[in-house]
């Protein structure tokens, strides 16, 4: 399974919206090693998808999923300057708030 496979299945599982079809890239991409002295060597892909559908998140029943809304860039950005999201977004305003897929 690559990146975008396992991504369009967690999408899937966890909020019940199939995004096979979407029109997507990847934005945000980072290669971890040692974090605090603990391996990880891990690889971290963020995809930006475009999606029309109906925004029904009804199916966002999974227990690793405890709130979620669709929210446009000033949403984000309100949310991200009260510290209500973790502070890694920061990819977002540099790659993703001002540019379309």
């Amino acid at each position: 399974e690559n990146s975008l496979q396992a991504t369009l299945r967690e999408i899937k599982e966890e909020i019940g919206l199939d995004l096979s079809d979407a029109k997507h890239r990847i934005v945000f991409e980072k290669v971890r090693g040692v974090i605090d002295g603990k391996r990880h060597n891990d690889i971290a892909h963020i995809y930006l998808f475009h999606y029309e559908g109906e925004v029904d998140l009804s199916n966002a029943e999974s227990d690793e999923v405890c709130e979620t809304k669709w929210l446009n860039v000033n949403q984000i950005k309100r949310l991200c300057d009260n510290g209500e999201l973790v502070p890694t977004l920061t990819y977002f305003f540099e790659k993703i708030a001002n540019e379309s897929i």
